[in-house]
């Protein structure tokens, strides 16, 4: 059955449905959670692929070619480092606004892709022994793969 999903949701759908996936549960709901994932991810390669092009178009580059990253460092409000992350660098204000408005594009973008559904009475099947059950948040991660 064909399920619409937003390119930039792709990363986060996959992760939430590797997190049921590492649970004990059904053959039926292991299966359709396995094909899911592997077609997302399929999906994902592709569109980090555009989202790097896009990325890279207009970025500065070094003498061989490469892109020239920088350091994004975050701080909390103790003045702490709590994350740093390379983002590209460009050599105006305006092609980096472009590129991040063409990412913002991509990222809108709603595919259709064919994905495995499960039943509710396959789903209450993982709160039965031997099966480890789920979790609120399980549940709403699966929530596109159910089926009435």
């Amino acid at each position: 059955m064909k399920t619409k999903i937003k390119l930039g949701e792709l990363q986060s759908v996959i992760v939430g449905l590797q997190a049921v996936k590492a649970k004990k549960l059904p053959i039926k709901v292991q299966y359709a959670l396995a094909v899911n994932i592997k077609t997302l991810t399929e999906k994902y390669v592709a569109y980090n692929a555009q989202r790097t092009e896009i990325l890279e178009k207009d970025c500065v580059k070094d003498a061989d070619g490469h892109p020239v990253l920088k350091d994004r460092v975050t701080k909390n409000a103790a003045g702490e480092v709590v994350n740093t992350q390379q983002e590209y660098t460009y050599g105006s204000d305006d092609d980096r606004e472009k590129a991040l408005k063409e990412v913002a594009e991509l990222n809108s973008i709603e595919e259709e892709l064919e994905m495995n559904k499960i039943t509710l009475e396959e789903l209450e099947r993982c709160d039965e022994e031997p099966y480890d059950g789920l979790t609120g948040t399980n549940v709403q991660d699966m929530l596109f793969m159910i089926s009435e």
